[in-house]
């Protein structure tokens, strides 16, 4: 539960990854020795300017890496993926679905087809999707 609220666990999972999912806050993903090196490494602050700009309920980020040769490269996103200007895509959302079923012990098949019950909709989807969740994983 920790690594979830550890700021420098999830860049660093990010940052070697591409990315942050799920699977990363399970028993052996929290044990890899690349991630904890490069967690450790990692220092959070608060950015006044910013704070004093922007509301605390989810506040930008920039994130500055140092390289080898000491020279930095800094990337700030004023808005996390499915708020503000970057509205999460169709396919952004069903990666997500999946991962949390498949998280949950559901099958790829199980996802494909509640997603396509809620995705077509139709008169009768509310309980074509009910049907599907009574079932057990």
């Amino acid at each position: 539960m920790d690594a979830q609220f550890s700021i420098p666990y999830t860049f660093a999972t990010a940052f070697l990854t591409g990315g942050v999912a799920l699977a990363d806050f399970a028993d052996g993903a929290l044990t890899r020795p690349d991630v904890l090196a490069l967690a450790a490494r990692v220092r959070a602050r608060v950015d006044p300017e910013v704070d004093a700009r922007e509301s605390r309920d989810v506040s930008p980020a920039s994130a500055t890496v140092t390289l080898r040769d000491q020279s930095t490269r800094t990337v700030r996103v004023w808005w996390p993926r499915g708020r503000g200007d970057r509205p999460m895509t169709r396919d952004d959302i069903l990666r997500k679905f999946h991962d949390c079923c498949a998280h949950a012990g559901r099958s790829r098949e199980f996802a494909d087809r509640v997603a396509d019950i809620v995705l077509t909709g139709g008169a009768d989807a509310a309980g074509h999707l009910c049907e599907l969740l009574r079932r057990p994983a």
